[in-house]
């Protein structure tokens, strides 16, 4: 949740990139990015790395529950499936974002946001306050030792996906 508020805040701030980005694609990209840390999850591979194995999931997840005949929903076409599939994929490189849609980069700002704290919000236009309400309403608890954690666990488990 507090990627996908990030991510949005920095788009409150930056009205050029708020019309550009697919603000469905960007939340569910941005709850969904980790789902390959879950290492015991049915979607987990032996021979992928965690952000293919979360882009395929997300991916798979929104095209079970949202059909492309659903009246009144947005199309999951072929395209904004690849928005999202590579919005989840790069979530972890933000050097390649810069080359992607801003959608991709919109949940890579969330991310980085979330990982690197309130030393960066300014860069992004988002306040101290904006950035506190959030961690208020999703305290951060060990999520710092719980990621390094679970990537050590993925280092040991998936030693060959572990790379870069």
């Amino acid at each position: 949740m507090r990627t996908w508020l990030f991510g949005a805040l920095v788009l409150k701030h930056n009205t050029t990139l708020h019309n550009t980005v697919d603000l469905e694609v960007h939340a569910v990209g941005s709850m969904l990015h980790d789902l390959g840390l879950v290492l015991n999850g049915s979607w987990i591979s032996n021979d992928r790395r965690f952000e293919v194995d979360a882009a395929i999931a997300t991916t798979n997840f929104v095209e079970r529950q949202v059909p492309n005949d659903c009246e009144g929903a947005a199309t999951w076409d072929a395209n904004r499936l690849q928005l999202l599939f590579d919005s989840v994929l790069l979530s972890s490189e933000p050097r390649f974002s810069l080359y992607k849609q801003p959608t991709v980069a919109a949940v890579v700002q969330g991310v980085l946001i979330d990982l690197e704290g309130l030393a960066i919000t300014s860069a992004y236009g988002i306040t101290d306050t904006e950035y506190n309400n959030v961690e208020e309403a999703f305290p951060r608890l060990n999520f710092i030792t719980a990621v390094n954690a679970t990537l050590v666990e993925l280092c040991t488990t998936k030693r060959n996906t572990t790379y870069g």
